[in-house]
């Protein structure tokens, strides 16, 4: 986030939320303009930003830049855009129809993607500038915002939706030789398929999109194996209560018909028993059994000697 006041350009820095609380109080009580932005505690796709000591008639820039992998939905990456994230007003006389809008906003989304685009889905009455294949902008200019009721949506497809992305950003004055990462992938059981690109279909209703050509049933019994790190390094902060919660979630949604092992490892290994088996069909007994046991998980498994099973 950076706050711009006349030629004064502030940049804003991330810090423990009783810190940031402190540091916007006291800026209040000095008579100094703060602004300061955390997660909704109500709705984690939220936002909550805070503005004092703004004087009459002064104005302030204020740009804020969120990165997050998007969501996928039936096999489509989707980009929201809550309507609560619009401003509320309330009318003091109601406006005549053909009148200029009380409250423009303008709107652009670049969507720029590796493979080219299959379809996208965006709102009715926004504009769609195709630069290429792999570049496509969808916008609204000087919109009328009352005419915002629901949130703004905007779906794509891509011909290699399974081509996993990475984002990666560095920091060398504040975390030299440190690499943040992010990585998002797409798995499918689909058969590959070889896909030309064509034109580009756009629509503005999403029951438009195509249903995913996913087969409902898969022809063979899959196996997954997980293998859980609970050494001694696990400690550090929160990797082992990251770790359980990630594997309780796989034990959620693994395909019917299949199959699944747990191995966990520290000093010495272990495979996860159910009845005397290790290697256990994915059923509501198993499932539930396993996330009772991945619940007692805890880091150290051993001692702190790191074994490696392999």
């Amino acid at each position: 986030m950076s706050i711009t006041i006349g030629d004064k350009t502030i940049e804003a820095k991330v810090t423990e939320e009783d810190t940031a609380n402190n540091i916007f109080d006291d800026a209040m009580a000095g008579g100094n303009f703060a602004a300061m932005v955390k997660d909704s505690r109500e709705n984690v796709d939220l936002h909550q930003m805070d503005i004092g000591n703004l004087n009459p008639g002064q104005k302030a820039k204020i740009e804020f830049m969120l990165i997050q992998p998007l969501k996928v939905d039936s096999g489509a990456f989707d980009f929201n855009l809550p309507l609560s994230y619009f401003p509320k007003y309330k009318n003091s006389a109601e406006q005549v129809p053909g009148d200029d809008p009380l409250i423009l906003f303008n709107f652009s989304a670049q969507i720029k993607s590796d493979s080219p685009f299959k379809q996208i889905c965006h709102p009715e009455n926004f504009e769609i500038v195709e630069n290429s294949k792999t570049d496509v902008v969808v916008k609204k200019e000087n919109g009328d915002l009352t005419t915002i009721t629901k949130d703004i949506q905007v779906k794509f497809k891509t011909l290699a939706k399974s081509t996993s992305q990475y984002v990666y950003q560095r920091n060398e004055e504040e975390y030299p030789g440190k690499v943040a990462v992010m990585a998002q992938f797409m798995p499918t059981f689909a058969e590959e398929q070889t896909t030309t690109a064509g034109d580009i279909e756009f629509t503005t209703d999403v029951d438009d999109l195509e249903e995913e050509d996913v087969k409902k049933e898969l022809e063979h019994k899959n196996c997954f194996v997980f293998i859980v790190d609970r050494s001694g390094s696990m400690t550090c902060g929160i990797r082992m209560d990251m770790a359980r919660e990630a594997l309780q979630l796989f034990m959620q949604s693994l395909p019917t018909g299949s199959k699944f092992k747990i191995i966990s490892f520290g000093s010495h290994f272990e495979e996860m028993s159910i009845n005397g088996a290790t290697l256990l069909d994915y059923n509501d007994a198993n499932r539930k059994a396993a996330i009772s046991q991945i619940d007692s998980f805890s880091a150290n498994f051993g001692g702190t000697e790191i074994y490696n099973p392999i």
